[in-house]
C-alpha cells in the first residue's frame, strides 16, 4: 500500500469519527438546546456567569501556594511586577521563583 493511500484511509477514518461526534452533539442540542439556552439567559440576567465562564481557564493554583509570590515581593520591599522582573534577571533565582515570576508577568496582560 502506498503512502498516499494510507493517508487517504486515515483522513477518511478521521472524517467519519468527526461526523459521528457532530451528529451526537447535534442530537443533544436538539433535545436540550432551547431549555439550556433559557437557563443560561436567566443566570446571566441574575448576574450569574454563563456555563462557559464557569469552567474557567484550567489554571489551578493550590490554596497553600496562593499569595506566596506577593509575600516574597513584600519581603523584598518591591511591588509584584518589579519583583517579578528582578527575579527573572537574577541568575541565582530558583526555577520555582522564575516560574512564579513569569506567571505574574504574563497574568498582568490578561483582561480579567
Amino acid at each position: 500500500m502506498s503512502y498516499k493511500n494510507i493517508i487517504l484511509i486515515l483522513n477518511y477514518k478521521i472524517c467519519i469519527k468527526l461526523f459521528e461526534n457532530i451528529q451526537s452533539m447535534n442530537e443533544q442540542i436538539n433535545k436540550n438546546g432551547l431549555e439550556y439556552l433559557k437557563n443560561e439567559i436567566e443566570k446571566f440576567k441574575k448576574g450569574g456567569k454563563v456555563e462557559k465562564m464557569k469552567k474557567g481557564s484550567g489554571i489551578y493554583i493550590k490554596p497553600e501556594n496562593k499569595g506566596k509570590f506577593t509575600k516574597s515581593a513584600k519581603a523584598a520591599g518591591e511591588g509584584v511586577q518589579e519583583h517579578a522582573h528582578n527575579v527573572m534577571k537574577d541568575p541565582d533565582s530558583t526555577p520555582l521563583q522564575r516560574k512564579m515570576a513569569n506567571f505574574a508577568i504574563q497574568a498582568k496582560k490578561w483582561h480579567h
